[in-house]
């Protein structure tokens, strides 16, 4: 009875790891996959109409996949930030996807969104190199 509970509690404890982890990853990628969101849904849109094909987008449905993509990169930045303590990406991450959202619920302004999708860019690769480095430093068993 008591290496059954053990064996639970352990395998409990590592799904919920396994969730972290998911979400760190998804969290470093969140912020690409925001991008391609916003403009490969345009580019594709662009595309199609070259070729006579019509497609009618909801502006606000687009924009609220894309807040959750930012939301993700935000948590996932947030958690990763738990395995190699740089700021750096988590900074660059808070201030571009603050950014980002007020762009999209305010004032539109194409400069500031270029710049946050950028800064969202740079603060994921960063993570990831990080990440990397953390785990390297670590004997790779992450």
């Amino acid at each position: 009875m008591r290496n059954s509970k053990r064996s639970a509690e352990q395998r409990e404890q590592q799904a919920s790891e396994m969730g972290i982890k998911s979400l760190r990853r998804l969290g470093s990628f969140g912020g690409i996959l925001a991008m391609l969101a916003c403009y490969g849904t345009l580019a594709t849109v662009a595309l199609l109409s070259l070729v006579g094909i019509t497609v009618d987008l909801d502006e606000g449905l687009l924009v609220k996949i894309i807040s959750v993509f930012l939301v993700l990169a935000f948590v996932g930045t947030a958690l990763s930030w738990r395995n190699h303590r740089n700021f750096g990406p988590l900074a660059i991450t808070s201030v571009a996807v603050a950014l980002l959202l007020s762009v999209f619920y305010g004032h539109y302004n194409a400069w500031l969104e270029g710049s946050g999708f950028a800064g969202l860019f740079i603060a994921s690769v960063w993570d990831i190199r990080l990440k990397k480095q953390a785990c390297m430093a670590k004997g790779g068993t992450c």
